[in-house]
């Protein structure tokens, strides 16, 4: 999840590395996670679904900030 394992063509690994590094960073920030639980709960009208969805994410973060 945080490592490449293919290198694309005309691209530099550490090109890559950063790319990848930015979308996490865009993806797992703090405001990006409170929509996403929030629009499960609209969503669902579950609270346990909202809170899944708030763990769960917050865990992809921790590993996706890891690398």
């Amino acid at each position: 999840m945080t490592e490449a394992v293919r290198r694309p063509a005309g691209m530099e690994p550490g090109m890559l590395s950063q790319v990848v590094h930015t979308c996490n960073r865009r993806m797992y920030a703090w405001p990006v996670l409170w929509r996403r639980a929030l629009r499960t709960l609209w969503q669902t009208r579950s609270p346990l679904a909202a809170m899944f969805a708030w763990q769960s994410n917050l865990n992809y973060r921790s590993v996706a900030w890891s690398g």
